[in-house]
C-alpha cells in the first residue's frame, strides 16, 4: 500500500521525461515504502515482508550465458531489462530492488533526516512535469551541495556489485577501553566467457575471466554495528563474557581496494559487523568469523584469476579452517553445533571440487578424480549450482577418460530435458560430448544456444 500510496507523487505529480528514468518513479515508490517500513511496522514480526529483502539473491541470480542478473544493465535501462535472457526478473531486480537501494545509500550519504526534505524540494521545483535522471541528480546536488558525479557513474549509470571482505581484531586500551581494528577490501566481481580448446586429440572447455567494475574508484558509505555489554543496562551484571545487551551502531566510508580502520569503543565487543542490516550496494563476507566459507571463496577468486598455486593453497587452508570463530560458536546448543559439522563437511566437499576442476585445467587427471571423488561423497544429492558444477566437472572426467557416451547422456539429460545443467559451460560440454558420440541433433542445438551465451566453438565446428 505504502508503495502504490507514493505513486502520488512519484509518477504522478513527477513524470519521467523518458524509459530511462521510469526507475525514479518505481525505487522512489520501492524506497518511500521501505521508510514506511522502518518507521510504522514491526520488522521483527514482518520478516521477509520488506520491499528490498532479498535484493542480493535476485541481483545475483545468473542467466544462461553466466551473467549476474545486475550486471544486464543499469537502472536507467528501464523497460529495455525486459529481455528473453531474464524475463521479467531483470526489471523488476533492477529497477525496484537496486534504485530502493542505492537511494537508500544516498540518503544515508546526505542524512537520513534530510533526504526527505530534499525530495519534498524535488517534487515542489517539478510538479507537475517530467523529470529526467540527470534533472533528478543535478537539483539533489543544487539542493544538498554534495557531488554525486562517481556515486551516479557507479550506481544509477553503471553496473556491478562489489564484494567486500573485511577482517577485524578487538584489542584493549589503556582506561579499560577497547579499538575494533580492522581492514576492509573491495573485490571486483567478475564473470565467464567460455571456448572450446584442443586438449590432445580431444576437446575441452576453457574459462576466460571478464572483471564488472574496477573498484580503484569505488566509494561506499556502510553502517556497522558492535555488539556490546554494557553493565549500566542491567542492575545484574551477567557472568558470561560474551553477553551482550545493546548494539553500537555508526557508519563508515570504504574507498578503493583496501581500506583499514580503527574505531574506539567504550565496552569490549563480542561481534563486529559491516552491514549486517544488507542495506549497501555491495556483498559483506566477514572473514573472521568464517574462516572456512571465506578460505574457500577466495579460492574460487584465485582459481578465476588464474593463479593455480595460490588457489590451491587457500582450498587447503580451507579444508583445514574451522566452520566458525565466534562467541556463539563457541557456546552453541548440541543442535546448533551439529548444524556446523554439517556446514563444516559441505565447504570442505565444495573445496574439493573446487581442487578437482583446478587440477583438471592443469591436466592433473588424477588428482582431480580424487578430489572429486571426496567431494562427491557428501554433495551428491545437491541441486543448484553445486550440484550443477558437480555434474559439470564428472563429465569433464569421463571425456578426458574418452568415456563420451556415459557424459553425453548425462548432459543431454540435464541441459536438454530436466533443465538441471542450466548455464553455457554445460551446452559447451553437451556439444563436445554430442560432436564425439555422432548426435548431430543435439550438437546442433547445443552449438546454437552456447554461441547465443557469447561462447566460442571455433575450434570445435568452424566458425
Amino acid at each position: 500500500i505504502a508503495h502504490e500510496v507514493s505513486h502520488q507523487w512519484w509518477g504522478h505529480a513527477v513524470g519521467w521525461a523518458s524509459y530511462r528514468d521510469q526507475w525514479i518513479s518505481e525505487a522512489m515508490a520501492n524506497y518511500s515504502s521501505l521508510l514506511y517500513g522502518r518507521k510504522k511496522l514491526d520488522w521483527k514480526d514482518r520478516y521477509g515482508l520488506g520491499p528490498t529483502e532479498g535484493w542480493q539473491d535476485a541481483l545475483t541470480n545468473v542467466t544462461a550465458d553466466g551473467r549476474p542478473i545486475e550486471s544486464l544493465g543499469p537502472v536507467v535501462l528501464g523497460t529495455r531489462l525486459f529481455s528473453s535472457r531474464s524475463s521479467s526478473s531483470a526489471y523488476e531486480a533492477i529497477v525496484y530492488q537496486k534504485g530502493a537501494v542505492i537511494l537508500d545509500m544516498l540518503a544515508r550519504g546526505i542524512g537520513e533526516d534530510n533526504f526527505p526534505k530534499v525530495l519534498k524540494q524535488i517534487v515542489k521545483a517539478t510538479a507537475n512535469r517530467p523529470i529526467s535522471t540527470d534533472r533528478f541528480i543535478d537539483l539533489i546536488e543544487r539542493i544538498t551541495s554534495v557531488q554525486l558525479d562517481s556515486f551516479a557513474s557507479q550506481f544509477v549509470y553503471g553496473t556491478g556489485l562489489p564484494e567486500v571482505y573485511y577482517t577485524y581484531q578487538v584489542k584493549p586500551k589503556d582506561g579499560g577501553k577497547w579499538t575494533i581494528q580492522g581492514e576492509a577490501r573491495q573485490q571486483t566481481p567478475y564473470r565467464f566467457r567460455y571456448r572450446v580448446v584442443k586438449n590432445g586429440p580431444a576437446f575441452d572447455v576453457q574459462r576466460e575471466k571478464l572483471d564488472q567494475i574496477q573498484v580503484q574508484g569505488s566509494t561506499l558509505i556502510v553502517p556497522f554495528q558492535a555488539d556490546i555489554y554494557d553493565p549500566g543496562r542491567d542492575k545484574e551484571a551477567r557472568k558470561k563474557s560474551e553477553a551482550s545487551n545493546a548494539i553500537l551502531r555508526g557508519t563508515m566510508i570504504l574507498t578503493g581496494e583496501k581500506t583499514p580502520f580503527a574505531l574506539d569503543v567504550d565496552y569490549k565487543p563480542s561481534r563486529f559487523t559491516l552491514d549486517r542490516d544488507k542495506a549497501v550496494f555491495g556483498i559483506f563476507y566477514n572473514e573472521s568469523e568464517q574462516p572456512k566459507r571465506m578460505l574457500y571463496y577466495r579460492g574460487l577468486d584465485a582459481t578465476a584469476a588464474g593463479q593455480a598455486a595460490e588457489a590451491e593453497s587457500l582450498y587447503k587452508q580451507a579444508l583445514a579452517a574451522p566452520v566458525e570463530v565466534s562467541a556463539s560458536a563457541e557456546n552453541a546448543s548440541r543442535d546448533e553445533k551439529n548444524d556446523l559439522k554439517r556446514s563444516g563437511r559441505v565447504f570442505d566437499a565444495r573445496a574439493e571440487l573446487g581442487l578437482a576442476r583446478l587440477y583438471l585445467e592443469q591436466g592433473k587427471d588424477a588428482q582431480a578424480q580424487e578430489s572429486f571423488d571426496r567431494a562427491e561423497k557428501v554433495l551428491g544429492n545437491y541441486e543448484g549450482w553445486v550440484g550443477e558444477e558437480l555434474r559439470l566437472i564428472q563429465s569433464r572426467l569421463e571425456m578426458r577418460r574418452g568415456v563420451y557416451d556415459k557424459a553425453f547422456r548425462r548432459l543431454r539429460k540435464g541441459v536438454l530435458g530436466s533443465g538441471s545443467l542450466d548455464s553455457t559451460e554445460a551446452y559447451v560440454l553437451l556439444a563436445i560430448a554430442a560432436q564425439a558420440t555422432g548426435n548431430q541433433k543435439e550438437l546442433e542445438e547445443a552449438v546454437k544456444t552456447a554461441r547465443e551465451n557469447g561462447a566460442d566453438l571455433a575450434a570445435l565446428v568452424g566458425s
